[in-house]
Formats: structure tokens, sequence, C-alpha cells
């Protein structure tokens, strides 16, 4: 398929005899406490399932056929308040993975094993003896692989609070939190544990990537040593035989101007002698364990015949596609700001974040990487108080919105030497979300790249090629069951690609009708197959 001109067509499937045209579309009514989150699996079906904030004690998972009708839906409830960790799409089983949050001196896992073709299911209880936060689960051949890093009790955290308030930890430096890296492996049918990783030398560290690919368990870990060296480390796990290779990417010093710590990533195999690794990095060596590091550029290695070829770092700004979003003042501004940082021997920042995708492969080796930047943004309250003697006090504070997307950007990078082939870019800056998520999805084919997002009830889409705009960024509604259907919100709109030129649109839309009086309206988790060509 070559894209050329950009169509979205909305599947429709015949209702009746009269040949009435409906679109692609589930949809059901939920209520104002339910939301709903989408995975697509590889055999082109769509599981569904319950994907609440807060700790709770039910889970409900629905399957979608290819055109979206229901094959079987089941709802969990368990005994204790649990935290959703994962959901496996691994052939004709799926896999539901939580955490048990009663259990606070060790990681307790129940384990759902779903039959796809009936939706019947068995239980699995999994005890790690070790307090650990999972941060990754994968499943292989009826092996479970679980990572992230160790965390303290809650007597330790009251401890180490108590000691800080005195001057012991200046004079020796103590501090009994522990956050290690932790990596372990879990046969459902044998029950066997095997710890993979667990680092007791270093202070503080964690595993920023899982990924089995074939028979090879890649892990990624970012550790910090009581010196303040900030080292990260890639190893390859043979899960046939348990061989280990461990290359040394990077090394931080503690009083480095630039640091650079490597806070995410994705390894892909090229084929049998060449391994890439690509990802973002930051400047903060005491959040590598935490999700709020703030990613200031990316990085790609090249790993050939067991060994590092190269690394290459990247400043976000040192792209043009960041600054499409300014206006020429303040992108002057900032273009000054930048050249002032580096001047000085600075990793230059301005406070926005950046979200990673998954390395994209092309026919020729080379890679794509693919960026969304955002922002916190936040309104002032103003409001006046008076005093005993009746004189005004102005006073005023802040209060989040959410958090603003303002463009997604793609780089095509050579994957041998690391250059930098072309850039490019689509800007969304109407989405504004309490969620710090992906809402870019994309479709390459031969040289033409798609970039999709959906808000607000409309798909937005755009393609290029290389740093060429073939089409302008065109805005088409996403099509409900009822003409007379008026979308008037939507809450956690998304869009994913699912095979071929098909991806599905879904949410939470409000919608009002000419059925309803009084201008009620009913919130809907809705889900449209939707088809590029």
């Amino acid at each position: 398929m070559k894209i050329i001109v950009l169509n979205i067509i909305f599947l429709f499937s015949l209702l009746n005899i009269h040949a009435q045209y409906l679109p692609i579309r589930y949809e059901q009514n939920v209520d104002d406490k339910f939301n709903y989150e989408v995975k697509l699996t590889e055999d082109k079906k769509v599981i569904i399932y319950s994907a609440e904030e807060n700790a709770n004690e039910t889970f409900s998972i629905r399957l979608l056929d290819e055109e979206l009708n229901s094959l079987w839906n089941k709802t969990i409830i368990y005994k204790n308040k649990i935290e959703l960790i994962n959901i496996i799409d691994e052939k004709e089983v799926i896999y539901v993975i939580s955490k048990d949050l009663k259990s606070k001196n060790k990681l307790s896992l129940i384990l759902f094993k779903f039959s796809k073709n009936s939706g019947e299911y068995t239980k699995e209880d999994i005890i790690i003896n070790a307090l650990v936060l999972p941060k990754f689960i994968n499943i292989k051949s009826d092996t479970l692989y679980i990572s992230g890093h160790t965390i303290p009790s809650a007597k330790k955290v009251i401890y180490n609070t108590l000691l800080k308030l005195t001057i012991v930890p200046l004079i020796f430096g103590i501090d009994i939190i522990d956050n290690k890296p932790y990596a372990a492996s879990f046969n459902i049918t044998s029950k066997n544990i095997k710890e993979l990783i667990r680092n007791g030398n270093i202070k503080k560290g964690t595993i920023i990537t899982e990924k089995v690919e074939g028979d090879n368990l890649h892990l990624i870990i970012t550790e910090r040593e009581k010196n303040g060296l900030v080292t990260t480390t890639y190893k390859k796990v043979d899960l046939n035989n348990d061989k280990v290779l461990e290359i040394t990417l990077n090394k931080t010093e503690k009083n480095n101007n630039i640091k650079k710590i490597i806070s995410s990533a994705d390894v892909l195999s090229l084929n049998d002698s060449i391994t890439i690794i690509a990802g973002t990095y930051g400047n903060n060596s005491n959040q590598i364990t935490t999700e709020n590091q703030q990613n200031i550029g990316f990085f790609i290695a090249n790993i050939k015949n067991n060994s590092l070829k190269l690394i290459k770092f990247y400043n976000f700004f040192d792209l043009k596609t960041s600054f499409r979003i300014l206006n020429s003042k303040d992108s002057i501004k900032v273009s000054k700001y930048i050249k002032k940082q580096k001047n000085r021997g600075n990793d230059p920042e301005i406070g926005t974040f950046f979200l990673f995708h998954d390395i994209i492969k092309d026919n020729k080796d080379n890679v794509t990487l693919l960026f969304e930047e955002f922002y916190p943004e936040y309104h002032t309250v103003n409001y006046t108080t008076f005093d005993y003697y009746g004189r005004p006090i102005n006073s005023s504070y802040n209060v989040f919105d959410g958090y603003r997307y303002t463009n997604a950007f793609i780089c095509k990078l050579n994957s041998y030497d690391g250059s930098i082939l072309w850039e490019n870019g689509i800007e969304m800056g109407e989405i504004l979300t309490y969620n710090k998520e992906s809402h870019i999805s994309s479709l390459q084919d031969d040289n033409d790249i798609l970039l999709v997002y959906s808000n607000e009830g409309q798909i937005a889409s755009k393609i290029i090629n290389k740093d060429v705009n073939i089409s302008n960024k065109k805005y088409t509604k996403i099509a409900t069951l009822n003409k007379d259907d008026k979308i008037v919100g939507e809450d956690g709109s998304n869009i994913k690609h699912w095979y071929k030129s098909f991806f599905v649109a879904y949410g939470i839309q409000y919608i009002t009708t000419k059925q309803f009086s009084n201008n009620k309206r009913k919130r809907v988790f809705y889900i449209n197959k939707i088809a590029f060509e």
C-alpha cells in the first residue's frame, strides 16, 4: 500500500435487508466511576478491561472480534484491593496480572489465565519473598519475568525519616532507604522462582526496560553508587541456558556539569549480530527510581557482536521540530537561552516533558524514533480575604489543569553511525489530559509515515515523507451509531494502530440526542474501527 492521498474511512456494516449502514462501532453505557482501556491482539481481537485509577476489588474484561462483536465478558471479584500490573496477550491465552495491596512485606501477585475461545479462566497466586515494585512483567512459555526495584518497608521509611532529623546523615551519609534493581522469573507449572538480578552493592537503582525477544530477555539497569557515580548497563539473558551478556552503556560522574542519566529505552535486534538500543535521558540522578525524570534528550546505541560500537546523545532542542509550536518571539528567547546554557557547559532544559515510543525499524535497517512533548498546565485563582481591621488581603493559588500535549516529532537515524537522517512532526496542542500517556499512533509504509491522534470526537491525521509534509493536518469526526447523536464531551480519547491500515479510536463520550429531553446526556465507552487508504 502506497499512501498518497489520505482518506479516513469509518468502516460500515450491513445492518439489515433495507441496506441501512452503521459504522463498525462498539458502544457501552457506563456510569461516572467506570473507565476502560483497550489492548489489541495479534489475532485481530480487542481486549476491553477496567482501568480504575484507584485501587479496587473488582476487575472486568471483555473480548471483541474483528467486527467489534462481543465474544465473552467476565468480572472478577478479589478478596483484597488490587492494582492492575499488566494484560498480556499470548496466542490463545490472555494473562491478567495484579498486585495484592494488602501484602506489606513481600510482593504478592495474582495471575488469571483466560482462554480466548471460551473466556474460562484459572487463578494462580505468586509470592516473591522481597518487597518489590514491579515495573515490567512479561510472559514466555509459561514463565513470568518480573523486574523493577526493591522498596523499603513502612518501618524503614519511618525510621529513616526520624534519622534525618538528626545530624547523623550529614556526618556519615547514612540513608537506609534502599531501592535496588530486581528481576526474577517464575515458572507457572513448576512454581519455581529464580532471582536474576538483586544488586545489594549500590545505593539506588532500578530496571528501566524489560523485553522478551525470541529466546532472549533484555534488561537495562540504571544504578547510582554511594560515590554518586551513575551507571546504565545492558544485560541480555539467554533463556535457554541462562547465559548473560553484560555491557556498560554509559557512566556519569557526580561532579559532571552535563549529566546524562538514561531514563527510558527500547531494545531492537536488527539481526543476529546487531542490537539497537534507543531512548531518552535526563540529568537528575536523584530521580532514577521515579517516573518524574525530566527528559532533556535522546540517545542511540549500537551493539555489534556483543560489544558496544557507539552511543550518541542528542538534546531535544538540537532539533528544529521542537520549536515549531513557538511563535517567532518565543523561539528567539528559547534559542538564546539554549545557546547561553551550552556556552556554560550545561545541557539545556526548558521545563517540558517527553514520552518515548518503541523503536520503529524500516526496510533498510534504519530506525525511527517517535516522541511526544507535553508540560503541566495551571491556572491562577485570585481571592481576597480581610484582616482583623477589615483591610483587604489579596492572595492567589495555582490549580493544576492537566498535561498540555504540544507536539509529536519523529526522527530517522542511521543504525550504524547514529546520525540523524531527517526529522519531522505534528502539532497537537488541543490535548489536555490528567494522564501522562501516549496519544500519537503511527503507520509506516515504504517512505511515507502516517501520524494520527484523537481528541474531542475527531481524528487528526498527517502524512509525511522524510522532512516533507505530504498532507497538511486534517480532521475527521468520529461516527456514532445514531445520526441524531451529538457528542458534547469526551474523556480519555485515544487511537491505536491495529493491523494493516486499520486503527481503533476509543474513549469515553458524552452524547445527547433528540430522544433525550431536558438536555440529558449519556456517558458511553466507545470503540470505532477505522481504515486509512
